[in-house]
Order: structure tokens, then C-alpha cells, then sequence
């Protein structure tokens, strides 16, 4: 995880959470009393912290891989209604019970950053074990279909006061190259990384949650709940 480690100390000023993000989380749990969350790829622990102000939260089960983001979370955002742990994804239902909560967020293109097809399915399958029965999967990704259709090799520019950060993308067949410049504009460093995913497309995603036992799935294009159209590049999906 050396690519998370060398970004975990600037990854908010990457990724600020956004509004949308966060009112997406709460408006899809709003009916549920003592909600019991688990939130997969937690990263620095904004989206659980925000999440957690809400009455209708009870506890939160924070998890990350990368243990620098698990550390900077616990530091930042030390709050009785979250655990963060470093735990893999692919293990949760091998840590938690069967049943124990009542939605599963896993947001920041996480999922696609498992191997291969089989590894993700695995993932999807313990996220079912371990939601009840009534219980709600939300997830983000980006859109591959579009990116691959369409040779889409650059991300837009993430550009502000404290940082810049490129996203480029190697397409092929098989997994995809991802390789990122973070220019840090108070010192001038600059932090180069490369690691590969997973270009996990809609039409397969979609298979994996019905053969997971998923009976709803339902795609958006933004946080706001847009509908999907296929050509944009977030990916958002609800399923129960």
C-alpha cells in the first residue's frame, strides 16, 4: 500500500468530502433507528466522522487496509460511536458476524482496487453475509465502461490551494495502470505513484450482486442520486 501511505498525510486535501457524499449516506438510512454502519475504505475517517453526527447512527465500523489512514483517522476523529481498524475488505465477513448491520458504504473506488473478478465477487458475497436481511449495500466506482469505450486516459485536474494531483490511466486489456503526480505547493514536492486496478464494468457488477443474493440494484451518475446514463464517469450504486 505504498501508494496510500506516501498520499495519507494529504489525502483531504485530495479528497475533501463533499456534501452530496455524506446527505447520499444518511437520506438512504433515514428510516432506520440506532443505524449499525460499516464502512469499507475509510481512508482518513471523514465520511464516518461526518455520518456519525447523525441520531440515527449508533455505531460505525471504520476500515481501511492502509494503516497510516487507519492512524490519522483515530487521531483526527476520536469519537465513541466509531471503531477504525486496518482490516482487508475481502475479510469482513470472516471478522463480523452474519446480520450485524444495517448498511455497508464502501465509497473512493475502493472495490476496484482487488486483482481480479473471482476476489471481487468473494468481497460482495461477505458484504451480504453480513448485512441484515433488509439491509442496504451503497458503493462507488468510476464508470470503466465509459472510461474503456471511450479511451479515456486522463482524470480531471484536481487543483487547489494546497495540492495539485494528476490521474492518468494505461488502458489495455486486463487490469489498467493508474499512475498519479501529487504536487504539494507550500514545499514544491512532488509524489509519483503507479499501481493497478480492476476496470470492473456495470453489466458484470451487476451479475456479481444478483449471484450474491442482491435482489435490487439501482445505478446513479452522482451522489445526488442522478440517474445513470452511461456516459459520466462516477459510478453509484445502491443494492439490497
Amino acid at each position: 500500500m505504498d501508494f496510500y501511505d506516501s498520499i495519507a498525510e494529504y489525502y483531504e486535501n485530495i479528497f475533501p468530502l463533499k456534501p452530496a457524499k455524506c446527505s447520499f449516506v444518511l437520506d438512504n438510512i433515514k428510516n432506520i433507528k440506532n443505524a449499525y454502519i460499516l464502512d469499507i475504505g475509510c481512508a482518513t475517517g471523514e465520511l464516518s466522522a461526518a455520518i456519525a453526527e447523525s441520531d440515527h447512527i449508533h455505531k460505525i465500523e471504520a476500515i481501511d487496509l492502509d494503516e497510516p489512514m487507519i492512524k490519522l483517522a483515530k487521531a483526527k476523529y476520536p469519537s465513541p460511536k466509531i471503531e477504525f481498524s486496518v482490516l482487508d475488505m475481502t475479510l469482513v465477513d470472516q471478522v463480523y458476524k452474519n446480520n450485524q448491520f444495517d448498511a455497508v458504504v464502501c465509497f473512493g473506488n475502493t472495490l476496484v482496487h482487488l486483482p481480479d473478478r473471482d476476489i471481487i465477487y468473494k468481497m460482495i458475497s461477505g458484504i451480504k453475509k453480513v448485512l441484515k436481511d433488509n439491509g442496504i449495500f451503497l458503493l462507488q466506482i468510476l464508470n470503466y465502461e465509459h472510461i474503456l469505450k471511450n479511451g479515456i486516459s486522463t482524470l480531471p485536474l484536481i487543483d487547489n490551494k494546497a495540492i495539485k494531483f494528476k490521474r492518468t490511466y494505461t488502458l489495455g486489456t486486463g487490469r489498467i495502470g493508474f499512475d498519479t503526480e501529487l504536487t504539494l505547493k507550500e514545499t514544491g514536492r512532488v509524489i509519483k505513484n503507479r499501481i493497478n486496478l480492476y476496470p470492473l464494468v456495470k453489466d458484470d457488477l451487476h451479475n456479481m450482486f444478483l449471484e450474491a443474493g442482491f435482489s435490487t440494484i439501482e445505478y446513479y451518475s452522482s451522489f445526488n442520486a442522478a440517474p445513470y446514463t452511461g456516459s459520466h464517469i462516477p459510478l453509484i450504486i445502491k443494492s439490497y
